[in-house]
């Protein structure tokens, strides 16, 4: 753990790098999940170029528009709350996610 006071700066460097080497392994780890259990016809490498992924960004009140407004808050919103405020009031933003990836797995599933 580290505590850093007084330079907003050295902070958000720390964090940035840490993010960055979280999800590097994070990342390796599931792929190295995948290829053990023998994977699925799709790569997970590949780049979906459609836009599904965007409307989940960008839900008002959700855990991932709230996670993208912390780090990228909107400069065109001058009433928009604090994310930090947001924050407080999502108790805990898992709790749906075991229902997530239910419906994610059942719709990977089907057929198209």
């Amino acid at each position: 753990m580290l505590i850093i006071r007084g330079d907003t700066r050295v902070a958000d460097i720390y964090l940035t790098e840490f993010d960055r080497i979280f999800r590097h392994f994070y990342a390796r780890d599931a792929l190295n999940r995948i290829a053990k259990d023998g994977g699925n016809k799709q790569n997970p490498l590949e780049l979906d170029e459609g836009f599904s992924w965007v409307k989940n960004n960008l839900k008002p009140g959700s855990f991932k528009n709230n996670r993208r407004l912390m780090f990228f808050p909107d400069p065109a919103m001058t009433n928009q709350e604090a994310w930090s405020a947001a924050a407080k009031r999502d108790n805990n933003p898992f709790d749906d996610e075991t229902a997530r990836g239910k419906k994610n797995r059942e719709k990977k599933r089907s057929p198209k």
